[in-house]
């Protein structure tokens, strides 16, 4: 139920990790242990990367280095193919409405459908109900999907992607 920005650009990164850092530093800390994963785990360590005086600890799960990640975006047909929705999600009003189609099916097929999870019991009816819930709220879905279009305007701008100097820790599975 947090703000829902309404403008693409107001997902850009250097937004984004200034956010984060305003966070931490408005609920009163000087540090943060801080955690991300998949995309978000790329503004943790966007964050860590920019703010490094404000990262005690840093833990991504399922990403690497930002650098690496646009690296492998730009050049790997294998991971250009597994990114393959990025592309998709940046198409305007399309994904909205094929992602909210038959009462958000792509969430079931997603989660619990042949090409779902393994452990499909780790997602309830009441989980996937919660989502549907969620993502119907007004600007819920086209935030979601904004910070997917704002990901590849002018990546890397902005902001540093030199080496960490927080201690890191990365979880892959």
């Amino acid at each position: 139920d947090s703000s829902k920005p309404p403008n693409i650009a107001d997902y850009s990164f250097p937004l984004l990790i200034k956010d984060l850092d305003d966070l931490i530093h408005g609920l009163g800390y000087d540090t943060a242990t801080v955690l991300g994963h998949d995309w978000g785990g790329g503004v943790a360590w966007t964050h860590a990367l920019n703010y490094p005086q404000s990262v005690h600890r840093l833990i991504v799960c399922n990403i690497p280095h930002p650098a690496v990640s646009l690296r492998l975006l730009s050049t790997n047909k294998e991971q250009q193919s597994r990114s393959w929705y990025t592309l998709f999600f940046k198409t305007p009003r399309l994904p909205e409405a094929y992602t909210v189609a038959d009462d958000f099916k792509l969430f079931d097929d997603y989660f619990r459908g042949h090409y779902g999870f393994k452990k499909q019991e780790n997602f309830t009816v009441e989980d996937m109900e919660a989502w549907k819930c969620t993502f119907s709220k007004p600007g819920c879905l086209r935030s979601a999907l904004n910070y997917y279009r704002a990901l590849f305007q002018n990546p890397g701008k902005g902001f540093t992607m030199e080496t960490c100097t927080v201690k890191t820790l990365i979880l892959w599975g």
